[in-house]
């Protein structure tokens, strides 16, 4: 499935702020829901057998998506997920010059996007493994 990101609004047919039942009404696809870690607040939404998960904040509200293959995520026409990472690196970075990395993969705070790609230092051209893409201020939590 493929889907469109507005930097720090939403991706495809999610925005950030909608419910847990604005999300399943707008994926309208059947869900699985699990808590990411022990310390989550809320259950996060699993859909397209695991290649697309919706977190939530308070009170309830989505904050966050991230993606795995086989989804296909845009930004300006071009693919982020499962692209050779040093490819994205540049892409990113020609649209945002504060691009933070790190041994996971990168993070464009002003974008809203984050990659991972574990092992991008040894190896550039690996491919991105997922996607999240993130409201204002949900790194700052």
């Amino acid at each position: 499935m493929d889907f469109d990101v507005t930097p720090r609004s939403g991706v495809g047919v999610l925005r950030f702020g909608m419910t847990t039942d604005e999300v399943r009404a707008a994926m309208a696809v059947p869900n699985e829901s699990f808590y990411k870690s022990a310390d989550s607040a809320f259950p996060t939404d699993s859909f397209l057998e695991d290649a697309v998960h919706v977190f939530y904040r308070q009170p309830g509200v989505c904050e966050a998506v991230e993606f795995y293959s086989p989804s296909r995520v845009y930004l300006q026409r071009v693919n982020l997920l499962n692209e050779p990472y040093e490819n994205v690196k540049r892409f990113l970075g020609g649209l945002d010059k504060q691009l933070e990395e790190d041994e996971y993969g990168l993070t464009s705070r002003n974008l809203g996007i984050s990659i991972y790609a574990p092992s991008h230092r040894e190896h550039p051209h690996s491919p991105t493994e997922s996607v999240l893409v993130f409201e204002d201020g949900y790194y700052d939590r």
